[in-house]
């Protein structure tokens, strides 16, 4: 399956990430991957959840002139937590109050929405609360996508055709990079796992772009943003952000309250990842 994704970067969108709620596609071909039956996890009621979430990191795109471009992370209850973007023809203050505790056990969400900002950076971003701070430097605004789907949204530029031109060849400064972990769960989680190479945003160039085969970085998502740049120019950097997962069935990117409603359960819908089962039988019984 292939799908792009234009994404307002919300804080439900984002958080979404890895468990990305969308149809994908009505049949599976599991066999051409080994899964993990037992994925690395970020456990929700750990104590150690970040002040920032890791999508948030150095190199990251902000959407552009959007009212919902959120920011937020876990602090201790009651704190106050302010974060500043500053550059050249911009400085702004958000702050915040985490929330009282509760699903994410000693620690607390915070989140702060920014104003609508135009394509533009490089910013810097800093986020203090009482218990930790952070700075992200080389912040560029402008759009964001999300690439998602089974084996031809994860293959792979290593793996295409004139592999070793197109890698050489991309050094793109405003087009950044982040891929999401292959990891699954019958439950959202909390924060998402990225992948353990390059588990940052990184700028387009052979490194990020010609990692190992089905690894990094998705062929579809990096000639889509390619080409996107050369049409809006390079005043517009381009964010891409890959959660894709060969083999895996329609089970795997529904809602649980969905398959509820088809006579299906997260376990079930967990066994189809992990076996690679027949997902349209599922579907005709909705």
């Amino acid at each position: 399956g292939l799908f792009f994704f234009g994404l307002l970067p919300t804080r439900l969108m984002w958080a979404l990430v890895s468990l990305v709620l969308v149809l994908g596609t009505w049949c599976s071909d599991g066999a051409l991957f080994p899964v993990d039956s037992h994925p690395t996890q970020i456990d929700p009621h750990s104590p150690e959840l970040p002040l920032l979430a890791t999508i948030f990191s150095d190199r990251m795109v902000l959407q552009r002139n959007s009212p919902d471009v959120s920011v937020w992370g876990w602090a201790p209850p009651g704190a106050h937590v302010e974060v500043t973007l500053r550059g050249e023809g911009l400085s702004l203050t958000r702050s915040a109050t985490s929330m009282a505790p509760g699903e994410h056990g000693s620690q607390a969400a915070w989140a702060v929405l920014l104003p609508p900002i135009p394509a533009g950076g490089p910013y810097v971003m800093e986020v203090r609360s009482p218990t930790a701070h952070r700075v992200l430097q080389d912040i560029l605004v402008g759009d964001v996508w999300l690439c998602s789907g089974q084996s031809n949204m994860q293959f792979t530029v290593s793996d295409g055709v004139n592999a070793s031109a197109e890698i050489r060849d991309s050094r793109h400064p405003n087009l950044r990079l982040f891929t999401v972990a292959l990891t699954h769960s019958p439950q959202p989680q909390a924060d998402v796992l990225p992948n353990k190479d390059q588990p940052t945003w990184e700028v387009s160039g052979p490194k990020s772009v010609g990692g190992p085969v089905w690894a990094y970085f998705s062929a579809a998502c990096y000639f889509f943003g390619r080409d996107l740049q050369r049409r809006l120019g390079e005043e517009v950097p381009i964010g891409l952000i890959v959660s894709s997962y060969g083999g895996t069935p329609v089970e795997a990117w529904t809602p649980m309250e969905a398959m509820a409603m088809c006579n299906d359960t997260a376990e079930d819908g967990l066994r189809q990842v992990e076996t690679g089962g027949d997902s349209l039988g599922l579907l005709l019984s909705c």
